[in-house]
């Protein structure tokens, strides 16, 4: 038996929000194989699509570590502390960019006029489909989360920083997008910056993922495999951003999709196919983690 770790966004799921047919079979062989499949994402269990809740998962590293729940058994739920929240709340509060506070149960936002591009956030936030509750500032104690993430157009970068500055005691931070001109990587803080995916051109917006010291989700992972008594010899992961960084260098087997960032493709064992281009059944395919057999049942 081996234990499989999955990826959601540019993963399983492509930017139209649709899951392959190919992927789908790949993971129902894996199943049948018996190996044991998790999701390993930075969408707390709020934000979950229900085409991947569908897919039949055997467990979830979910907010890039904060959560970690195998079968019905709940390992981890780490929240942010009152003072973490009112540390953070505090800076994002005063900047006019989309921020996003991810919880287990709901994502939290502030009233729609508090953001420069209130109708493209509005959108945002409907896309991912997660329930919502607005942020009242009187009582920021309502704020039940595991992490937060930041949308940051070119002229509110500096503003950023200083946030990013302000909070390195208790938050790491992802930068999953930034403008190419900005050398992030050499800023203090900051994981690895994907300045862009091969193939696309500048961005104009900047994406921060702010995690809390001491979760990302090679940590998700470990407290699965330590649960399951199962080495990290057998596990797998497949993943295409930063912050699939860690879980990539952990395991045994990593897998980074075609449409992977530079840092991701770097950090894997195997480069696979895009998303759209069988990237899930080639890899499973190149682990023999489909076999001959159900090759030929499939007729692949």
């Amino acid at each position: 038996m081996k234990i499989l770790f999955f990826d959601i966004d540019g993963t399983l799921l492509d930017h139209t929000g649709r899951v392959s047919e190919s992927t789908k079979r790949a993971l129902q062989l894996a199943k049948e194989e018996g190996h044991l499949r998790l999701l390993c994402t930075g969408r707390t269990c709020s934000m979950l699509p229900p085409q991947v809740r569908a897919l039949g998962f055997d467990g979830i590293v979910g907010g890039a570590g904060t959560y970690v729940q195998v079968g019905e058994e709940i390992l981890l739920d780490r929240e942010l502390t009152p003072s973490e929240v009112e540390a953070s709340l505090f800076w994002l509060s005063k900047g006019r960019f989309g921020f996003l506070y991810e919880g287990r149960d709901c994502v939290h936002v502030m009233p729609w006029e508090h953001y420069q591009n209130a109708r493209r956030y509005q959108e945002h936030v409907r896309r991912i489909g997660a329930p919502y509750e607005v942020i009242d500032l009187q009582h920021p104690e309502q704020i039940h989360t595991a992490k937060f993430s930041v949308t940051m157009e070119e002229g509110q970068w500096d503003y950023g920083r200083q946030m990013i500055e302000a909070l390195k005691e208790s938050f790491h931070v992802v930068i999953h997008q930034a403008p190419r001109s900005r050398n992030t990587s050499a800023e203090p803080g900051l994981t690895e910056a994907a300045f862009t995916k091969e193939g696309q051109g500048a961005l104009t917006d900047g994406l921060a993922e702010f995690l809390p010291n001491g979760c990302d989700k090679a940590a998700g992972i470990r407290i699965a495999l330590d649960y399951l008594n199962i080495p990290v010899s057998e596990a797998y992961a497949f993943g295409d951003s930063n912050n699939d960084l860690e879980m990539l260098r952990l395991v045994e087997h990593s897998v980074c999709m075609g449409n992977g960032t530079r840092e991701a493709k770097a950090a894997a064992e195997y480069i696979t196919t895009d998303i759209g281009e069988d990237g899930i059944w080639n890899a499973m395919l190149h682990y023999g983690l489909i076999t001959e057999k159900t090759r030929k049942d499939t007729g692949k």
